[in-house]
């Protein structure tokens, strides 16, 4: 036989439990509104770049429970819109490489013959914490 002590206690701890795990949902949606966040500013510059200044393609990818977004960009240069992709984020790898147009002479850059791809990977969570 449960005594009225035994019965409050009780529900304290079912009603804790139920805080705590409300709580701990919260977080998880708030950290979620935060990756989609990033994810939609990140899709929006890519599509500028890709639009107005170069080519640039986005891929998700999810290997056990790390999800993560590889960017490629190529533009002429280092156009802002760029930029704002390459230095606005922490990315887990990055690697850029520099090509001389065919036909071009090596020693002129000016004038748009060299271009420069980015290829930009990192967890969407990383991304999330690193939005600019």
């Amino acid at each position: 036989m449960s005594t009225s002590t035994d019965d409050t206690e009780s529900e304290s701890f079912y009603y804790d439990s139920v805080a705590d795990y409300t709580e701990l949902v919260e977080e998880e949606i708030t950290a979620l509104e935060a990756q989609k966040e990033a994810i939609s500013t990140l899709a929006e510059r890519v599509a500028t770049v890709d639009c107005d200044v170069g080519t640039a393609s986005m891929e998700f990818a999810e290997h056990h429970e790390l999800k993560t977004v590889t960017v490629v960009l190529t533009a002429y240069g280092h156009p802002d819109e760029v930029e704002q992709i390459v230095e606005g984020y922490n990315w887990d790898k990055r690697r850029e490489v520099e090509r001389v147009e065919i036909g071009s002479d090596e020693c002129d850059t000016v004038g748009g013959s060299t271009s420069f791809q980015w290829t930009l990977k990192a967890s969407i969570e990383a991304l999330a914490e690193s939005a600019k």
